[in-house]
């Protein structure tokens, strides 16, 4: 699960992220869910002593690197926001989704449970919660200096 936050009276600096890697291994993806900043380029890296073949489905970014064998390193440039799915056209039960963001204020949750965003500048923000298997969660928050805001969020009916 992913926690942003999206500022509503400033438009953030967003640089694309460096080193950011899906990698295929015992016919999964890892991680599951990948958040990356609007123009990242991610590496599809089969690890697997087998090929893959990765593609898109929805309304992200479109491609299909093809069957790929064992070692095989492909680069995708995510140049649109928000989910671009992956799946295998040869193992059905894998999936992922690159979930990439116009704003660099964005946290994966912790194993707990927890999850902080910090540095955060003042202003007004749209703090948004994503769990591939549920809806968004959106919520409007003010931050003010020198100020902790909890923000808890229920996944979920």
């Amino acid at each position: 699960m992913i926690v942003s936050a999206h500022p509503l009276n400033f438009k953030p600096k967003v640089e694309p992220l460096q080193g950011a890697r899906i990698i295929q291994k015992n016919a999964t993806f890892i991680p599951r869910v990948l958040p990356v900043t609007q123009g990242t380029v991610v590496e599809i890296v089969n690890a697997d002593p087998f090929y893959h073949n990765v593609f898109t489905l929805g309304k992200g970014e479109r491609f299909n690197i093809g069957r790929r064998p064992t070692g095989d390193v492909q680069a995708q440039k995510i140049s649109s926001v928000g989910e671009t799915k992956l799946f295998c056209d040869i193992h059905t039960q894998m999936n992922a989704v690159i979930m990439s963001y116009d704003t660099p204020y964005f946290v994966r949750l912790q194993p707990n449970g927890m999850y902080e965003l910090k540095n955060l500048p003042d202003g007004m923000y749209e703090v948004r919660v994503y769990h591939p298997n549920f809806p968004m969660i959106k919520e409007q928050v003010e931050i003010k200096s020198g100020q902790t805001v909890r923000k808890d969020f229920a996944l979920g009916n």
